[in-house]
């Protein structure tokens, strides 16, 4: 009787082995845009200064937690007008409700396209948009449920500037130009960009910077101070 006993427990643990190897039952995963997972920063600045293109399109990073998902997940944004100063249709192509998360991956982006009008030239104008809960996706975290561009047809300092301070020096106008001139790019690089290769950005840069100073010497910065190498 007894011998019938256990192998009816071990049928039970078998079974329920089969049906939740894991252990648990998982809970609806949340959502949160990804800009800087260090400071919280939740603004991207772009420029139409450094390019001839009316158009911007920017990528805002999304993440989820959980187990990644074998089908694709819609996920809902809003954009909160009362935080922006940015009309649809007119500073931007209208946005939708909905996009798709890609199934086997814990990373998505919403595209978001800025257009280039003449009040840039005198204002910077702000879009921010919200995670919206759904059947597919909870609220994250509270700090990174908002995120906004900031655009203008003026040069702006990149949000990781200050951050490399001790490489690039002081920040101006002119010399973020001539870093574009001569990495012959038309964006800064972004914080994943830099991490990527930092020997470059750190030490193969700030020499070549330096030394167009120092060739170019005096090179003035938009407050007609000179701009020394070092």
């Amino acid at each position: 009787m007894k011998n019938i006993f256990y192998i009816f427990i071990i049928l039970i643990i078998g079974s329920c082995t089969k049906s939740d190897p894991v252990g648990y039952i998982e809970a609806k995963p949340s959502i949160y845009f990804d800009l800087d997972e260090i400071t919280y920063i939740n603004s991207i600045p772009k420029s139409f200064s450094t390019t001839l293109d009316s158009f911007i399109v920017v990528d805002i990073p999304v993440k989820c937690s959980g187990l990644a998902s074998d089908t694709d997940r819609k996920f809902k944004i809003s954009v909160l007008e009362e935080e922006s100063t940015t009309t649809s249709g007119i500073d931007f192509i209208p946005i939708s409700s909905e996009y798709v998360f890609p199934k086997n991956s814990y990373n998505a982006v919403v595209p978001i396209t800025l257009k280039k009008t003449p009040v840039l030239d005198s204002v910077t104008l702000k879009l921010t948009i919200k995670l919206e809960e759904n059947e597919n996706f909870s609220i994250g975290e509270k700090f990174r449920q908002k995120a906004s561009v900031k655009f203008s047809n003026e040069i702006v300092k990149p949000v990781i500037w200050d951050k490399y301070n001790y490489y690039l020096k002081d920040w101006s106008k002119v010399k973020y130009i001539i870093i574009l001139q001569l990495t012959n790019r038309t964006t800064f690089p972004t914080q994943a960009e830099w991490s990527a290769n930092y020997q470059y950005w750190q030490i193969v840069l700030p020499r070549a910077l330096s030394g167009y100073l120092f060739d170019n010497y005096p090179v003035y910065d938009e407050k007609g101070n000179i701009i020394q190498p070092w």
